[in-house]
């Protein structure tokens, strides 16, 4: 029985959550109450607490299917070692058999040179690759001619690993890990809408009025995942909220976060990877350059809540904003060529989800500014708003 690799992946396990596909319906603050979906009630339509593990059938829901077929050309084919681990432990090696191996936007396949067969796994962005060691520095040293990487699809709950050799075994494993980390990159923007982070208050929308940073990012769940408009607000007393709304106007509301000094914040570790965990909820940015703004704002948040005393005010707001919008300023906008933007989205929508509009995202104008003191949490409204006109990005990057 041998041992395979050693990889540091960080962080908590990927947990999946049942989903219950509810509308919510905005009212009393952001204590959303619902209809009851629960079968164990007494009185079906009974209004009971909003919760985390339910979302809506947002515009920008998919479905994740293991077996769906894969997006054609493949972006790298190529002859690599397949190291099988033994069923139920990864740690076993059951059998090395050399596989031709094709990486795929929306997933890999692999085939089988001696059973002339094909498996395919169509993977979603909340998967990463790696490149790892064996289990000691020792053995690495054993096989100097020999790579290995991983690839981890955590929707799927698949970790495969597989192995490069040859003298220039350094320079091949390189490149199979830089064209899965670019296939999950195409998949994840696919996902997204044309869009920018954004710090300015929607003018009239008073829930709105501590916003400190928001955007599209996608939240994980159980069968699929969901593009949600995210919105990290400044501390209000003891916590702060990070909220999840259907989409920009903010006038959905899928998730309620609670931030306080101990809330627990990690990230994976993966080759250009964009995933990270609050809370135990999961989210996927459109870039790494994107997460780690989210969670370095966080962060920060974090710090004002263990040492601060007394409550946000309107200058320090001005502050933050200031900060985080120069910050965003210097992001570059990812996006898809035409050619696969006709294409995309590289994932199944769910049954009924209608996609996205022809709403435009929202506008970051600095003239749109609130009082944000003494300020508290305002209610919603049963009401759809208009967003304000969006702003040209000043650095695109096509992928």
């Amino acid at each position: 029985m041998l041992a395979l690799c050693k990889c540091e992946e960080g962080g908590q396990d990927f947990s999946p959550v049942e989903i219950v596909v509810v509308q919510p319906t905005l009212q009393d603050s952001l204590d959303v109450r619902v209809k009851a979906k629960d079968v164990d009630s007494d009185s079906e339509g009974e209004d009971c607490k909003f919760d985390l593990n339910e979302l809506v059938v947002a515009p920008g829901s998919y479905k994740v299917v293991s077996t769906a077929t894969l997006h054609e050309p493949a972006l790298r084919t190529g002859s690599v070692w397949y190291l099988q681990a033994q069923p139920g432990d990864e740690s076993a090696l059951q059998r090395v058999v050399q596989v031709t191996l094709s990486i795929h936007i929306n997933g890999i396949s692999i085939r089988h040179v001696d059973e002339c067969s094909t498996t395919t796994l169509a993977w979603s962005p909340f998967s990463l690759v790696q490149a790892c060691r064996l289990h000691s520095a020792e053995a690495d040293e054993s096989l100097p001619g020999s790579r290995l990487f991983k690839i981890v699809d955590f929707h799927n709950a698949k970790s495969l690993l597989f192995a490069v050799s040859g003298p220039d075994c350094e320079q091949e494993r390189a490149k199979w890990v830089a064209a899965a980390a670019r296939a999950l990159r195409m998949l994840t923007v696919s996902l997204f809408p044309v869009h920018r982070l954004v710090t300015q208050p929607v003018p009239g929308l008073e829930w709105t009025k501590t916003r400190l940073l928001a955007g599209y990012m996608l939240l994980f769940d159980r069968s699929g995942l969901t593009t949600v408009f995210c919105e990290l607000h400044a501390p209000v007393e003891d916590t702060a909220g990070f909220i999840a709304y259907e989409d920009h106007s903010c006038s959905a509301l899928v998730a309620r976060l609670t931030i306080d000094s101990i809330c627990h914040i990690s990230e994976r570790l993966g080759v250009d990877c964009s995933c990270f965990t609050l809370n135990d909820q999961n989210f996927a940015a459109r870039s790494v350059a994107e997460k780690s703004l989210w969670l370095r704002a966080i962060s920060n948040v974090k710090v004002k809540l263990r040492h601060a005393i007394m409550p946000t005010s309107n200058l320090e707001m001005r502050h933050y904003r200031a900060a985080i919008a120069e910050q965003a300023a210097k992001l570059p906008n990812l996006m898809l060529s035409k050619e696969l933007q006709a294409k995309g989205p590289f994932l199944r929508r769910c049954p009924g989800c209608p996609g996205w509009s022809d709403s435009k995202p929202p506008a970051d104008d600095p003239r749109d500014t609130m009082d944000v003191e003494a300020a508290s949490q305002a209610s919603f409204p049963a009401r759809q708003v208009d967003s304000s006109n969006p702003e040209t990005p000043v650095t695109s990057i096509y992928i």
